[in-house]
């Protein structure tokens, strides 16, 4: 049913097998005829190869020994996921300065570096990724460089050697021969990024391209930078039919790299980010636009951003920049193009053909047909179904902007009211606001529902401190210091948010809190935020009635103190909500971007879906309301029940938000 919005699950993935394996009774989406192909029947797979899509006879299967066979009851199928734009395996999981291979900063224009010799086939990312459906994957050197030098697509898939050359499809000559022995020449992805990322990471990138480009012209190797090395790639840059995937986000900057590839006849294959309608213009015809769904407004490039540039672009490549967004969640970013007005047929190609065909692939990947590389997935249900000093606290209210294009789009998709900290990377943040995210001014009848709403502060190693310091001096704060917001906290008037992701931090926390009960024969109110690990300690945290906001529903091991994640479906049983409902814990859902507000509806159901169902429609709405208000100390501060009747109403038609009816309020607002 085409008004339908899903999230999906996924119940089984194969890849590149090696022993006949055949799937009985599919629904299967082929990719063939513009997406809109589905086919019933049986698949048949054997030695990595699809052998067989629709009816598999006898005939098929004869001189075939050992044979898999898996009824799957008219579950889908798809084509394995193919992400168009990643940096998998060259920038780490958990990150690390030294592990961190995606953007060398010698010089803006590297165009000999290749990102297979900087992949790390064991990284973290590859499991979790191939675990969301992910089966193929471009691995782009330098975010940031001008030339960032060739791009390599690769198979996600466990190999015998473990190395990188194992998953490269279709190496070409030159990456696996000395250059005098290469006889042909392949055509090859140059990596090539413009916009405010060079300019913010090298500075002075023109007079840097005039040196570089001056010493090549005179022969003065002396003055190139990497001199040592032989320049063949940049030369073949415009004269080896290069498939160039730029980064660029202003108008401006896309009109001169339409200019360049006219000049030097090269083929732009896919642009990332926003795009207007200049794609005509390319040399070789309009390239694939690899956008987000709705990642944008985070730097004035990406300001100017529309949810609908998909539904309106004609061709499409949704990438998830992996790690900017994990590209374990690469079908989200094409769930949410599909809410916002993307048809199921492109919505589904933007993740498997489209990107395919971009890639130069389309040959063996992004479709289910007899000959292709037998990368398949099997869905449980359609893949877009959805059933500063401690005296002076610094207060979120004195900076709050209203009337805000994030705002407003997080009020138009059924946000009612928000609460927000000062942002900062200090041991303090200070105190959160509690606000209506749909009001013009702060003077507007009650727009400021709380001006205090609890006191924020972090531990963790992104604080210059150690964590025994901060400890430290969050003991003293709680035990000693007679300012009045630590008052409050110790009268239970507003409650102490942390955000922290270590489960052995949290555990500190946790003994501290039973200090402070054992000296003062009194308690506090304490809510963990962020808490990447805290199922590990699940029991503990309800015993001592702490409350916990998941600020990362689907997560990932970003940093070190996040590595121990719960990955959920289909690695693990229970994801990180799950096992915290389980242990009776406090637990909410929280959406620290402002610019993703607008889909915590989405982040909210995710964990139903994955709960095997056990979490019902009212425990998912309470993840993201009445949780909330207890875990920030509305419903304990005030002493009244929180039962779930409400104050506000949000008004859908199918899927989407029409409305917001607001007895507080007294107000109808119909979008």
């Amino acid at each position: 049913r085409p008004h339908r919005r899903h999230v999906f699950r996924i119940l089984t993935l194969v890849l590149l097998l090696q022993l006949p394996f055949t799937f009985f009774y599919f629904q299967q989406y082929t990719g063939h005829d513009d997406g809109k192909e589905v086919v019933h029947g049986d698949v048949l797979l054997d030695r990595g190869l699809v052998v067989e899509v629709g009816n598999v006879s006898k005939k098929d299967l004869d001189g075939l020994k050992y044979i898999k066979v898996v009824d799957a009851k008219g579950r889908w199928i798809t084509p394995g996921l193919v992400n168009l734009h990643s940096h998998i395996g060259v920038d780490s999981a958990p990150h690390l300065d030294g592990a961190a291979d995606t953007n060398l900063r010698k010089a803006s224009i590297l165009p000999w570096l290749r990102s297979p010799d900087g992949i790390d086939t064991h990284d973290q990312a590859f499991e979790l990724t191939v675990s969301g459906g992910v089966t193929t994957a471009q691995v782009l050197p330098g975010s940031a460089n001008d030339i960032g030098g060739p791009a390599f697509v690769i198979k996600l898939r466990p190999t015998d050697k473990k190395s990188t050359m194992s998953k490269v499809v279709e190496p070409p000559q030159t990456l696996i021969k000395p250059p005098e022995n290469v006889t042909h020449v392949h055509w090859r992805h140059m990596k090539h990024a413009c916009s405010e990322n060079p300019d913010r990471v090298y500075s002075q990138i023109k007079l840097a391209q005039d040196v570089f480009c001056e010493a090549v012209e005179a022969g003065d190797r002396e003055n190139v930078d990497g001199k040592d090395i032989p320049a063949v790639d940049l030369d073949m840059t415009v004269r080896v039919r290069p498939l160039i995937p730029p980064v660029s986000l202003s108008s401006l900057l896309l009109i001169h790299n339409f200019q360049l590839s006219n000049e030097f006849e090269f083929r732009v294959t896919s642009f990332h980010h926003l795009v207007p309608n200049l794609l005509k213009k390319t040399f070789g015809g309009p390239p694939t636009i690899a956008l987000f769904a709705s990642n944008a407004r985070k730097k004035r490039e990406a300001y100017r951003n529309s949810e609908f540039a998909l539904r309106i672009l004609v061709s499409h490549g949704i990438p998830s920049d992996h790690p900017v967004l994990n590209s374990r969640y690469l079908v989200f970013e094409a769930q949410q193009a599909h809410s916002y007005g993307l048809s199921t047929e492109l919505a589904l190609a933007s993740v498997t053909t489209t990107p395919a065909k971009a890639a130069g692939l389309s040959h063996r990947v992004g479709f289910l047909s007899k000959g292709y590389d037998a990368d398949v997935i099997v869905w449980d249900s359609h893949p877009y179904s959805i059933v500063g000093g401690t005296d002076t606290v610094i207060c979120a209210v004195d900076g709050l902007a209203f009337n805000e294009r994030n705002l407003l789009h997080a009020y138009r998709n059924g946000i009612t009211k928000a609460i927000t900290a000062p942002t900062g990377n200090g041991f303090i943040q200070g105190l959160s606001t509690e606000f209506f995210p749909g009001a013009e001014t702060s003077l507007d009848h009650r727009a400021i529902i709380r001006e205090e709403a609890a006191i924020h502060v972090t531990i963790g190693h992104a604080v210059d401190q150690s964590i025994s310091t901060q400890v430290s001096a969050l003991r003293e704060l709680l035990f000693e210091l007679d300012a009045s917001v630590w008052k409050r906290v110790r009268s239970r008037e507003v409650p102490l948010v942390i955000n922290v992701d270590s489960a052995d931090i949290m555990s500190t926390l946790i003994r501290l809190k039973e200090s402070y009960k054992r000296q003062t024969r009194d308690n506090f109110d304490l809510t963990f935020v962020g808490a990447s690990e805290a199922h590990l300690i699940a029991h503990e945290i309800a015993k001592e009635g702490i409350s916990v906001a998941i600020t990362m529903p689907r997560p990932y091991p970003g940093s070190w103190e996040s590595q121990r994640i719960l990955s959920g479906a289909l690695l693990t049983h229970d994801g990180i909500v799950m096992k915290l409902l389980h242990a009776s814990v406090n637990v909410g859902i929280g959406i620290v971007d402002g610019h993703s507000a607008r889909n915590t509806r989405f982040e909210a159901v995710r964990p139903a879906l994955n709960s095997f169902g056990e979490i019902g429609p009212w425990k998912v709405l309470a993840l993201v309301t009445v949780n909330l208000e207890c875990a920030l100390g509305d419903a304990r501060r005030h002493g009244r029940k929180v039962d779930g009747t409400a104050a506000e109403l949000v008004v859908y038609f199918e899927s989407r938000v029409v409305g917001v009816v607001s007895s507080e309020r007294g107000i109808t607002d119909l979008f």
